[in-house]
């Protein structure tokens, strides 16, 4: 090659890298989130409890094609049913009080999102309905609670619990994005998380805890002395005590799971059940170190549905009141678990990409 052909090869490798080069500035100025890096602990070992399985593929659907969408999981004093809000605004109640003849009833309609959902003291339902606000449903009745805390209008309230009394726990996903843009909050990876307290005496919510990371969840202990919640993005729950010396005060919980955790339900053998919406994998960890991955894959998300590559294996984790992981249930072809509780020896479980319930098979087995 002459030194004219060399000379035309480097200006088309000048124009070429000058035209990547703006196109990334444009995708930059032109991305709706501003992430920073976010360090992880290392993976943890998929072996031992974490063990792949394929515990959850042969689930049974219940109440196929009624329950779009399912996200959240409130069982009845009696455990002879729960209710679970859906994509459709419905919140549903699924009788099991029947072996392999369970029914779901169209309970009321809430409108808007409902996500996360807690039985409060008078077997009224507590409800975290996205911008909608916390609200106060019985069979006939939507009443809106709270809409805002600490100035700042709700954008996406997610986890529920209640105590005995009727003081609401409850978790703000994040206070910059509504339910329908909140894949823009989880690529972010920003602490726009906080935990919050509704006291029915003064009918108002106040702020515990600010800067969180994607908070999820809320769940009550049975001496109801603390409570866990989970931040998403960054794979832990922790624990945030209520009553005794540490009363105010944060500590570790489980962290470091296998997957992103969503909802957290104790059941009555004191055992606390965590949705995995997807598993942790090489993507996510790259993801959360370099920022220029995560506004590439929101942009190629818009055009092309992305879930089962950023979230497979779905799935739901046990944990000992000490923090100990002791069960693992999963699939590779589920996503976005969201809930689940072991419940007379099956585990039933919700997703956002399904229609049903799915219940374990009978005699399910423990790890």
């Amino acid at each position: 090659m002459g030194a004219e052909g060399l000379i035309q090869n480097a200006v088309w490798v000048a124009v070429l890298c000058l035209a990547s080069a703006a196109a990334w500035q444009a995708l930059l100025r032109t991305s709706p989130i501003h992430p920073l890096p976010v360090h992880l602990l290392p993976r943890p070992p998929a072996e031992g409890v974490y063990a792949p399985n394929f515990r959850l593929n042969n689930a049974v659907k219940v109440g196929s094609g009624l329950i779009p969408g399912g996200e959240d999981l409130a069982v009845d004093r009696e455990g002879r049913s729960f209710f679970t809000g859906c994509s459709d605004g419905w919140i549903k109640r699924v009788w099991i009080d029947q072996p392999d003849a369970e029914r779901v009833e169209n309970w009321t309609f809430v409108g808007g999102r409902p996500l996360g959902l807690a039985l409060g003291p008078m077997d009224e339902l507590i409800v975290c309905a996205g911008d909608r606000g916390l609200l106060n449903v019985t069979g006939d009745k939507v009443e809106v609670l709270c809409t805002e805390a600490g100035g700042l209008p709700f954008k996406t309230v997610d986890g529920v619990d209640v105590t005995k009394e009727g003081v609401v726990y409850f978790t703000e996903l994040t206070y910059k994005y509504s339910p329908k843009d909140i894949l823009l909050g989880v690529f972010e990876y920003l602490p726009h998380g906080r935990l919050l307290k509704y006291d029915p005496i003064t009918k108002s919510a106040t702020v515990l805890l600010t800067d969180l990371y994607f908070p999820n969840a809320v769940a009550l202990s049975k001496k109801e002395d603390f409570f866990i919640y989970c931040e998403t993005v960054i794979f832990r729950c922790r624990k945030y005590w209520l009553e005794g010396e540490k009363a105010g005060k944060v500590e570790t919980f489980i962290e470091n799971l296998p997957g992103f955790p969503d909802n957290v339900i104790l059941d009555d053998d004191g055992t606390y059940w965590i949705g995995l919406i997807g598993e942790r994998n090489i993507f996510w960890d790259l993801a959360a170190k370099y920022t220029s991955l995560r506004h590439l894959l929101l942009r190629i998300s818009s055009f092309i549905n992305l879930d089962p590559f950023l979230f497979p294996t779905a799935g739901v984790v046990g944990v000992r009141e000490d923090g100990e992981a002791i069960a693992y249930y999963s699939d590779p072809k589920r996503s976005f678990i969201t809930s689940g509780v072991k419940m007379g020896g099956r585990l039933y479980f919700v997703s956002l990409h399904e229609n049903s319930i799915g219940r374990s098979p009978a005699n399910f087995p423990d790890q």
